[in-house]
């Protein structure tokens, strides 16, 4: 098969134009407004729905918690502030592998990433590029805990996070900022907007550069964006985004040891690979609310294109990966009461995802030694409901039948030409009580379905290989759980007790050289959020408790590896004047075994803590500055670590990072 060849810009293009309003069928007056998203609202139920009316665990991540966090990075963000363990291998803030409720191996491929309605997880195994994310232009993350497979498909096998950019209300004017840190570290970005209450177009550009705590680790990242939106009437919304970019990383070799690392954190002898990657990344959503019901339609493509090298004192190998996803997901829901408490919803799912990777037996692409394309079409129609009882009980179930088509054709030592197709049914059953105004108890069952990413059965993290395994199960499995959410004047506290049963669980040999079913699993835990937030002071502490336990094959009994039992971060503010806010983090992860180490019998990772401290200062009403200390205790800690028979790697965290920046709005 002949390796093809696409126009990005002009697919981009043409994905905008397609991108049209749906009719709307329930219009019956002109007072009625387009719905947006509010305060203590989830997208449980693909819908913006009160959080107290929702069976689920689930955490916001405001605008003002990301503008105060002193963080750069997604990866960072979500680990602060909902207790998502991340694996770094880069030491870069824009990299990172994110694993919720008690993954290791491959934890990226369970958790489904979206910004604006499109999916950002791809086909190959590689995690989310982050560094398309500038933390300005996010309005709201909400991370969904727990099985989400029947509302939200594949990737969703243990929580979904739903990453909305900023789109109405926020004036016209521009503003620009940056940052200077330690490390080689700097950041600036800049917008112009023009806004009115029915239009607005934006542009943006963004520019990152880390050089790096660990040697041989520099990384950068540059992009320029477009947006608009407008409302035609007072019924519907027409949004847009589109953003090009380029971004490379250097990999460094990690260390031999613990005791290595412990020694000296920031050594490395070399690098592991250096990627260079461009990407487009584009969107385009319709948004209707009438008086029987509310709908969306978007329509998204997301391109990579990337250059891998790999340096090696045998000859230096290299590899070219190009993958490109386009997705149309209209959904509809119809009210059943003029609450709007009772409903039925569905929709249609579709993503085409493409990646053709070419490896090379050398660092100038001359010499190709493989030659891989492999396609996936997703077809996922589904169904859901809410019933209102009274105005404590409800109940609520969903369903979805998704259809996978996979194309596979590798011309490597061992050839392999295959076509099939996977087709799994997940569901949904919740209760919820809603006790008053802002308290709420619910159970929710889910039977969850996982099939192994294109990249899982064919190949490796992208970089072709020769351990192919088609004949992989997938993932099927029931989630249980239990919980309760509350708030009332400046307290607020969630809890949730899960248990998940899942067979045939995924995860990569280092001896076979590919994935395959390493067998049963169980993980059972709790989670537990207690905040107070008044004007001047506040205070929070979130605990995520996690075993997971193979219940069947090989290694029956034993712990998976890469997954802590324990994390949890703690943090305290105070304003003690109107124009300062003074913010420290604790954060704390359990001892954990290391990657590969299935047999439970090598060194286990240990516990690391960190603190940050954050100083925030409200210079004006339209400036504002801050001073961030990260890891202020310049902590030697790990990661990500693997054992490879005889020797390990150990993946060192960035130790003390100094910011300081400033923001700017006219």
């Amino acid at each position: 098969m002949k390796k093809s060849f696409y126009n990005p810009t002009g697919i981009a293009a043409a994905i905008l134009l397609l991108s049209l309003p749906l009719p709307s069928f329930c219009e019956t007056t002109e007072e009625a407004e387009t719905r947006e998203l509010e305060e203590n609202e989830i997208t449980a139920m693909r819908f913006g729905d009160s959080r107290y009316d929702v069976a689920a665990s689930a955490r916001e991540i405001s605008e003002e918690d990301l503008s105060e966090s002193g963080l750069v990075g997604i990866p960072d963000v979500l680990r602060r502030f909902a207790d998502v363990y991340v694996r770094n291998f880069s030491g870069s803030p824009l990299s990172g592998d994110i694993s919720i409720r008690g993954f290791g191996e491959n934890s990226g491929q369970r958790v489904l990433v979206i910004m604006d309605g499109q999916r950002l997880n791809r086909l190959d195994m590689s995690p989310v590029n982050w560094g398309q994310i500038l933390t300005e232009d996010v309005e709201n993350i909400e991370v969904l805990k727990g099985s989400q497979t029947a509302l939200y498909g594949n990737y969703a096998a243990s929580g979904v996070v739903n990453i909305e950019t900023k789109k109405w209300g926020r004036g016209s004017g521009t503003n620009f900022g940056g940052f200077f840190g330690t490390y080689g570290e700097y950041e600036a970005h800049g917008s112009a907007r023009i806004s009115e209450d029915d239009f607005y177009a934006e542009a943006s550009a963004n520019y990152y550069h880390d050089g790096g705590y660990i040697d041989n680790s520099l990384s950068w990242t540059k992009f320029a964006g477009l947006s608009g939106g407008i409302k035609p009437d007072s019924k519907n919304e027409i949004t847009a985004l589109v953003r090009v970019g380029n971004e490379f990383c250097d990999f460094p070799k990690p260390h031999s040891s613990h005791s290595d690392m412990e020694n000296n954190p920031s050594y490395s002898d070399g690098s592991n690979s250096q990627t260079n990657t461009s990407y487009v990344f584009a969107s385009a959503s319709w948004k209707n609310h009438g008086d029987f019901g509310e709908g969306s339609s978007q329509l998204g493509f997301n391109l990579r294109d990337r250059d891998t090298l790999y340096p090696s004192m045998y000859g230096d190998s290299s590899n070219k990966n190009f993958l490109y996803t386009i997705s149309f997901t209209p959904r509809y829901r119809l009210f059943l009461d003029e609450l709007e408490n009772s409903y039925i919803e569905g929709g249609v799912d579709f993503y085409y995802d493409s990646m053709n990777s070419e490896q090379y037996s050398d660092g100038h692409y001359h010499n190709k030694t493989a030659d891989t394309e492999i396609t996936r079409a997703t077809i996922a129609p589904w169904a859901a409901g809410n019933m209102s009882f009274n105005e404590i009980f409800s109940a609520s179930a969903a369903g979805r039948c998704e259809t996978l088509l996979n194309s596979f054709d590798h011309d490597a030592a061992d050839p392999f030409d295959n076509s099939d197709t996977l087709c799994g049914l997940a569901a949904q059953v919740g209760l919820n009580a809603r006790l008053d105004e802002s308290w709420n108890v619910y159970f929710r069952f889910d039977q969850l379905y996982r099939y192994p990413a294109a990249d899982e059965s064919a190949a490796y993290w992208g970089y072709i290989g020769d351990g192919f395994n088609p004949d992989l199960k997938p993932e099927r499995g029931q989630n249980y759980e239990i919980g309760t959410n509350f708030s009332k004047g400046p307290w607020s506290a969630n809890a949730a007790v899960f248990y998940m049963s899942l067979s045939d669980e995924i995860s990569y040999d280092p001896y076979l050289y590919e994935n395959r079913n390493i067998g049963d699993t169980d993980r059972y835990g709790a989670e537990v959020r207690l905040a107070y937030d008044a004007e001047s002071f506040g205070a929070s502490t979130s605990w995520t408790f996690v075993s997971a336990k193979f219940s069947k094959g090989s290694y029956d009994g034993n712990r998976v590896p890469l997954v802590p039992e324990i994390v949890s971060s703690t943090r305290v503010w105070v304003s003690p004047l109107k124009f300062l806010k003074l913010e420290l983090i604790y954060q704390w992860t359990s001892p954990q075994y290391m990657g590969d180490d299935f047999s439970n019998s090598s060194e286990e990772m240990p516990a690391f803590w960190t603190i940050d401290v954050v100083a925030n200062f409200r210079i004006s009403e339209n400036a504002r500055a801050f001073v961030s200390v990260l890891n202020a205790t310049d902590e030697a800690y790990a990661l990500a670590a693997y054992e490879y028979g005889y020797s390990q790697a150990w993946y060192t965290a960035r130790g003390r990072t100094i910011r300081a920046g400033i923001e700017i709005r006219f």
